[in-house]
């Protein structure tokens, strides 16, 4: 791993903190230790954040999509249906490929 992979990581890290800060304690929990950073055929950058989400009455457990677009990361909410929306592909073609597993 390099340098600039390191600083992105960090960075990624930051900002995934940062926008859970104000959630209400116990709802959303993203397994740090465990996200898988991987890249598409074309050399985009994605990572996928284990994520438990507890209510009352559940617990889901997902793959949250964080993508890497030119200067910032951005987590991508939902499921398989999501990254296969026409609107999504649009803008991110590099991950037509892309498989969200369901755990």
């Amino acid at each position: 791993m390099n340098t600039i992979e390191d600083e992105l990581r960090r960075n990624f890290l930051e900002q995934l903190r940062a926008q859970f800060e104000n959630l209400p304690a116990g709802a959303y929990h993203l397994d740090e230790t465990n996200i898988n950073y991987l890249q598409t055929d074309k050399g985009a950058l994605y990572a996928l954040i284990p994520t438990i989400l507890e209510t009352k009455n559940r617990i889901v457990e997902y793959k949250t999509l964080a993508i890497f677009d030119k200067t910032q990361w951005y987590l991508i909410y939902g499921s398989q249906k999501t990254v296969k929306n026409p609107v999504f592909l649009d803008i991110y073609s590099d991950f037509y490929k892309l498989h969200l597993p369901k755990k």
